[in-house]
């Protein structure tokens, strides 16, 4: 039916049958040879396996057909029969790198690692302080925790620095999850004024922050029993 349907634009040539394929404005036309439904398998082989076809990939592929060949859902057969073409599979291999396990990071001295994370929201305190930055030093595990209004990085930064900084030292590698206000360029800058090596958890593993995350929790549920609607600084 669909051959039918374009009667008008075939010829029969040197016994072939021909489609003629001019171009939208009709400047210029060219003959595409109808492949034989019993020899599609043997001409795409040829185009695709062979010499001349090199396993190139579907659109590559697609452009020699083009220009020789027409049959109705061409494109498709081209299709499935180089996804299911052994050779190709097995050179191109998978298309993701295998992702490594997770490593345990082993501080070597006291605060040569920070992590460092947000635990919030909680009831505003009367100083409008909503949320907890929190810092824990690898190696020792012994932590801090400051309270802050809000989460913006000028607030980290200034709060990291003016904090800890300035009575601790600085650490080595400081780590964090991938929030913005930690990867923003206010706090890079902060880094790299003070040397600091600025790492962060794997995408969508918050696990590989693990430190971070069981102190938080340990955090939440003790405030949840000593916080009140009045609470205090």
């Amino acid at each position: 039916m669909a051959y039918w349907a374009q009667w008008q634009s075939f010829i029969v040539e040197d016994v072939c049958l021909w489609r003629i394929w001019h171009s939208e404005d009709f400047s210029w036309a060219k003959k595409l040879l109808l492949g034989p439904q019993a020899r599609t398998s043997e001409i795409i082989r040829e185009y695709h396996n062979g010499p001349r076809g090199g396993h190139l990939g579907i659109t590559k592929t697609m452009e020699k057909f083009k220009e020789n060949f027409y049959w109705v859902g061409i494109k498709d057969s081209v299709a499935v029969w180089i996804r299911n073409c052994d050779q190709c599979s097995k050179s191109k291999g998978p298309k993701s790198k295998p992702r490594g396990r997770l490593q345990q990071y082993n501080a070597g001295v006291p605060l040569e690692r920070i992590a460092m994370d947000i635990s919030g929201p909680f009831l505003s305190s009367n100083a409008g302080n909503k949320y907890v930055l929190v810092l824990i030093d690898y190696f020792s595990r012994w932590s801090k925790v400051y309270p802050i209004t809000d989460q913006e990085a000028n607030t980290i930064a200034k709060v990291f620095v003016n904090n800890w900084v300035t009575r601790f030292g600085t650490p080595i590698e400081l780590h964090s999850d991938q929030s913005r206000n930690f990867e923003s360029s206010i706090f890079q800058e902060v880094c790299q004024i003070f040397d600091i090596n600025k790492t962060r958890t794997t995408p969508l593993h918050p696990q590989s922050d693990g430190i971070d995350e069981r102190f938080n929790r340990t955090l939440q549920e003790h405030l949840r029993k000593v916080i009140d609607d009045n609470q205090q600084d």
